[in-house]
């Protein structure tokens, strides 16, 4: 017997998606919910990430229902329903503990998913078969975000990256974006074969060139890309060695979400692994 839980799920009969709250036996407390028209034999994929008071709601990786309520703090997790002798089907259930509080956002892709604060914006995001330890960005253009509710100020943001290359051009590219507001206006880092590695910054869709360190990059080979960024002061690191040293004074960004991918045209296959944010101290 189910006596006191939060309920997050699909209700057929009703055009959304709900977030309640069971105190005893009978009594079913609504605390949220999302416009949302389910189908039948469509496959969901439906997420909570639960931190203090906190209760954030995602289906198909967009947080759609984010609320605070202090009655539970503590219990384990279920899945079903208690009602209508209804037929489900359920799969691919994992189950991870928030980041310690000395870091910000971690994602090692080992369980062969994406964390559900990933926003995919653009490509193809995949775990390949053979070792679904990592992620690859593909397709025409691929990106990806975490940026809701990440009003991050001062943080270390590091990515260990692999370029498979493209069919199409001989380029090689890997990118982190940091200090993101929107995919016009933000800080970009990372590889580029025809420079070496470069920081720019985004401004209303204008790429703002701040600094490069020349080296040849090669193909299949893991890189770690690092940045740390405190105010307007940037340092950019490849391998855990500082090689591009930058302050932004005019009009910096001081806060925002985080990003990895390629936005140029080019049909770049690329690898990510190991994503994490740790604040820097003061933060």
């Amino acid at each position: 017997m189910i006596l006191n839980t939060t309920d997050n799920g699909i209700k057929g009969d009703e055009p959304r998606l709900v977030l309640y709250r069971r105190d005893g036996e009978n009594k079913w407390i609504w605390l949220g919910s999302y416009e949302f028209q389910p189908q039948k034999d469509v496959w969901y994929n439906l997420a909570v990430k639960v931190q203090g008071n906190w209760i954030r709601c995602f289906i198909n990786g967009e947080q759609v229902i984010a609320l605070i309520d202090t009655k539970y703090n503590s219990g384990g997790i279920g899945m079903g329903v208690n009602e209508d002798n209804m037929t489900n089907y359920y799969d691919d259930i994992v189950v991870r503990p928030i980041p310690p509080p000395d870091t910000l956002f971690a994602d090692n892709f080992d369980n062969g998913v994406m964390d559900s604060l990933w926003n995919i914006l653009q490509g193809i995001w995949s775990f390949p078969p053979e070792d679904p330890t990592f992620v690859r960005g593909s397709g025409i253009t691929h990106f990806a975000t975490v940026a809701e509710d990440c009003d991050w100020t001062k943080y270390r943001f590091q990515v260990r990256t692999r370029i498979i290359g493209s069919e199409f051009v001989p380029s090689l590219r890997s990118y982190i974006f940091f200090h993101l507001q929107d995919e016009l206006n933000c800080y970009r880092f990372g590889i580029y074969s025809g420079t070496g590695l470069d920081l720019y910054k985004r401004v209303e869709g204008e790429w703002i060139f701040l600094g490069n360190y020349s080296f040849i990059p090669g193909k299949n080979v893991w890189y770690t890309l690092k940045v740390e960024i405190q105010s307007d002061q940037i340092k950019g690191y490849l391998n855990d060695t500082l090689r591009i040293t930058c302050t932004d004074n005019k009009n910096p960004f001081l806060n925002g979400g985080i990003g990895i991918g390629v936005l140029e045209s080019e049909e770049m296959v690329t690898d990510y692994d190991e994503v994490l944010i740790e604040p820097m101290t003061g933060q």
